[in-house]
């Protein structure tokens, strides 16, 4: 045990503060991330910098892509039972599944596309600035992850 966890006193959560004024305090996070790999194609002078700004994930988002990687999975293991009379028909189903986009990649894709606030990117412009700036999305999807072990906040806009 480390000795900051031994000096902290342990506190049990108090509903009350549900029933308060600081409840409509309470705001997702938000993060400013840098992205200076945009720069150039925004024609940015060297004094500026490219931003883009992420909130965390609510809590149903969150399931919903989890869900969505179930779908995944299971029409896979559907289709793979089906076509398990044949060794040919199993290899051809497993072959079509492998060459779909990932698991990851889609998840990753749907948590950039909900998440990001400005600027608001369809889902074929997250895709594409994906494909051609990898670090961004990267560099999205880890602020998103960490704004969301964070959870939510007292101050709008706060900074993680």
């Amino acid at each position: 045990m480390s000795e900051e966890s031994k000096e902290r006193k342990r506190v049990t959560f108090d509903k009350k503060i549900l029933s308060s004024p600081i409840k409509s305090k309470i705001k997702l996070r938000t993060q400013e991330i840098e992205m200076p790999e945009l720069n150039a194609i925004m024609g940015l002078e060297k004094e500026e910098i490219a931003i883009m700004i992420v909130r965390q994930l609510k809590f149903e988002e969150l399931i919903e892509i989890q869900q969505g990687q179930f779908d995944i999975m299971r029409n896979l293991v559907e289709g793979v039972i089906e076509a398990s009379t044949s060794k040919e028909a199993v290899k051809r189903e497993v072959s079509q599944a492998m060459d779909r986009k990932s698991v990851v990649f889609i998840q990753r894709i749907d948590i950039i596309e909900k998440c990001l606030v400005e600027p608001k990117l369809s889902r074929s412009e997250v895709i594409y600035i994906s494909k051609m700036f990898p670090s961004v999305a990267v560099k999205l999807h880890s602020a998103i992850m960490s704004l969301t072990d964070k959870g939510a906040d007292l101050k709008k806009n706060s900074t993680g």
